[in-house]
């Protein structure tokens, strides 16, 4: 599995790559979604291995992607006690269920602007969520 850090820099990047192609215009909606994708799994994904470090867990996720991820790992990590208040603004339900990787493949599709919106809203509550938990982290005694 991918390193904290390095999951933790991939999110950003995807994020802002996200919004960069979504600037109001309608034909980067598509290609903005799938990278709100992979934000909020680097996002996710570095949620486990910060969780893992702390926990001695495995935290192995490496295969499965967001729309899987969310509900596998997020009802696992919900029960950390070091990680349910910082999770609490995100969503029980799985706002990426209507996500694939393969999606990539597929030509254009018309009306993303929703699906766009609730994917961005969930990836920044995945970042919000990462950054408190690193900061809780850094607070806890080691």
């Amino acid at each position: 599995m991918s390193s904290y850090k390095g999951l933790k820099e991939a999110a950003l990047r995807h994020f802002k790559d996200a919004a960069h192609l979504d600037s109001g215009r309608p034909d980067g909606e598509q290609s903005a979604d799938h990278l709100l994708g992979f934000a909020a799994e680097c996002a996710l994904k570095a949620l486990v291995c910060l969780h893992a470090a702390k926990s001695g867990s495995s935290g192995t996720t490496a295969a499965i992607h967001i729309n899987e991820l969310w509900q596998q790992q997020l009802s696992l990590l919900r029960q950390a006690p070091s990680l349910s208040a910082v999770l609490q603004n995100v969503p029980f339900g799985n706002p990426f269920s209507d996500w694939h990787v393969n999606q990539r493949y597929n030509g254009n599709r018309p009306n993303m602007t929703e699906p766009v919106k609730k994917h961005r809203k969930a990836a920044e509550q995945l970042l919000r969520a990462l950054d408190a938990a690193e900061l809780l982290n850094r607070k806890a005694p080691q």
